[in-house]
């Protein structure tokens, strides 16, 4: 190891964790001149472009740490993080996959990182329903709850697939058990009431509108529904 470029590294990294960007991303810059072959140095820099709101650069220096060792988890993960932060969710999907794929020998993700890798799969399924790609939408809801099984919005958002694809008893299903943990949830039970009226049960449908408008007396879409059925 050059120790020039250690030095410059290691002075990087204290400026990094002191929130002193500009001046990081210099010294990492030196390290990488002299030791352009170490991972370690290009995701150091990818981390001070993505602190300093630099994206492109930041993906740019994590994909050269790849090149270098494309084992290399946590240029995966943080690829991923930045891609899905600009918006670029398949992207990010695919690079979230190659890290876990690696870490199954290594045990567990951090929370964390599970955490961003399920809010970037919810916000695919919900690109790909926007654009009617029901069956895309139901796999990306479904790996959300393979990673977090209670999350909330997961299960509403896949109930509503099933109402726009007419699968109205799976909708009642999942918006049921969502109701049932989360009682004063009112948007799922309005959801809820609109799945058993679809179905052609039109008194479990006015329930639950009335079960809404009771949470919120205010609440417009439940006023509209129960007065769509009197």
């Amino acid at each position: 190891m050059n120790l020039k470029g250690k030095e410059h590294f290691e002075l990087g990294k204290r400026y990094y964790e002191r929130g002193r960007v500009r001046e990081a991303i210099s010294e990492l810059k030196e390290a990488i001149e002299i030791c352009p072959d170490f991972a370690d140095y290009h995701v150091q820099l990818g981390l001070a472009f993505s602190l300093a709101g630099f994206n492109e650069d930041a993906i740019k220096y994590f994909k050269k740490a790849l090149e270098v060792n494309s084992d290399y988890i946590e240029a995966h993960l943080n690829l991923g993080i930045v891609l899905s932060d600009s918006g670029r969710s398949e992207e990010a999907i695919e690079e979230f996959n190659k890290a876990e794929e690696l870490e199954v020998s290594k045990g567990n993700l951090p929370h964390g990182i599970r955490v961003k890798i399920a809010d970037t799969h919810l916000d695919l399924g919900k690109m790909y329903q926007q654009i009617g790609k029901y069956e895309s939408a139901i796999d990306e809801y479904m790996k959300v709850l393979e990673i977090s099984p209670n999350y909330v919005d997961a299960k509403v958002k896949l109930a509503q697939v099933y109402l726009d694809t007419k699968e109205y008893t799976k909708a009642i299903e999942e918006l049921t058990k969502v109701v049932k943990v989360n009682p004063n949830y009112v948007e799922p039970i309005i959801s809820l009431g609109i799945a058993y009226f679809r179905n052609g049960e039109q008194g479990k449908a006015k329930e639950e509108w009335e079960r809404a408008l009771k949470l919120d007396p205010l609440n417009s879409r439940a006023k509209a529904y129960l007065k769509m059925i009197e």
